[in-house]
C-alpha cells in the first residue's frame, strides 16, 4: 500500500462527523475518483492527508511511514501533492516562474538565501529553469 488510512476521525463539532472510523488503501499506478455530496468530507479528508488539518484519530500512513502529524510542507516533500479550486498563482510571474518558485531546491526556500543578491544563485537557478523547461505544458 502507498497511502493507507487506518480509522481516521474527524469532525468540527461535537454532535456531527464528517469522518468516523475511515479506512482505506490506495495502491500506486492506479486511479481512484472520491465522490460525494456537498459537505460528505471530501475537502476534509484531502486536508487530513495533507497535513492542513489533523485526526483526531487514526494514522495516516504513506509508503509505511505514519504521516498523520507531519507539517504540510514535509507531506509534500515526501512526495504527496495537491491542487486547489482557486489557483494560487503569481500573476506577475510566468508560468515557468511559478514552477520554479515551488520547487524544492529553490534557493528562496530559506529566508537567508532569499536575502542575497540574485546572480549569487545563478548556477542553482538555471538548473532549477532547465528541470522547469522539460516538464511538458498542455
Amino acid at each position: 500500500m502507498t497511502l493507507q488510512l487506518q480509522n481516521i476521525t474527524f469532525s468540527f463539532s461535537p454532535v456531527t462527523h464528517i469522518l468516523k472510523n475511515l479506512s482505506l488503501s490506495l495502491e500506486e499506478k492506479n486511479i481512484y475518483a472520491l465522490m460525494g455530496s456537498n459537505g460528505a468530507g471530501k475537502t476534509t479528508l484531502f486536508n487530513l492527508i495533507t497535513g492542513f488539518i489533523k485526526p483526531q484519530s487514526g494514522e495516516i500512513f504513506f509508503e509505511k511511514k505514519n504521516i498523520a502529524n507531519h507539517q504540510p510542507y514535509k507531506i509534500n516533500r515526501l512526495g504527496i501533492g495537491r491542487t486547489f479550486q482557486d489557483l494560487r498563482l503569481i500573476t506577475k510571474l510566468s508560468v515557468q516562474e511559478n514552477i520554479v518558485l515551488a520547487m524544492q531546491q529553490n534557493p528562496t526556500d530559506n529566508w537567508l538565501n532569499a536575502m542575497l543578491p540574485g546572480n549569487f544563485h545563478r548556477k542553482t537557478n538555471a538548473t532549477l529553469e532547465e528541470k522547469a523547461g522539460a516538464i511538458p505544458m498542455f
